[in-house]
């Protein structure tokens, strides 16, 4: 009688253990899913860019970096095609919204750039200045 009880509460945990696992299994492959789409699209972007055409490519970019706002590699993507298509007050925005993820003296200086570049130098010299405050070496703007 006792061991009936025990394997009566073995298959009710079993089934438990399979529903999550099935769960589980789900949710997985919805991620492997949406990270596939995601590497899809940068490299379609990636594509266009190597093709020149610079606006398909810098809209996906663009894309690619407001819904993954904190992701280095879409930014430089998205800010290297903008520079190349001379959208520099376009680019301002979104830099000052990165540099609160990353505060870096490369960054600074990158606003620095687009602030020189759109007719802004006290905006420009101000981002310099800040980003020479805060670099430890040379090496911190490349």
């Amino acid at each position: 009688m006792i061991f009936a009880n025990k394997k009566r509460l073995t298959d009710k945990n079993m089934k438990i253990i399979i529903k999550h696992l099935i769960h589980f299994l789900i949710i997985a492959t919805v991620a492997l899913n949406a990270q596939n789409v995601t590497q899809q699209k940068y490299q379609l972007a990636q594509s266009y860019e190597n093709n020149g055409d610079l606006e398909n490519a810098g809209r996906i970019y663009q894309e690619l970096f407001r819904d993954e706002p904190q992701n280095e590699r879409y930014f430089e993507a998205y800010v290297r095609v903008f520079k190349n298509q001379n959208k520099f007050s376009e680019l301002i925005d979104d830099v000052k919204s990165f540099l609160n993820h990353q505060p870096l003296p490369v960054n600074y200086s990158l606003l620095a750039e687009l602030f020189w570049r759109t007719g802004n130098p006290d905006s420009a010299n101000k981002n310099w200045e800040k980003a020479i405050d805060i670099a430890k070496s040379p090496a911190d703007f490349k």
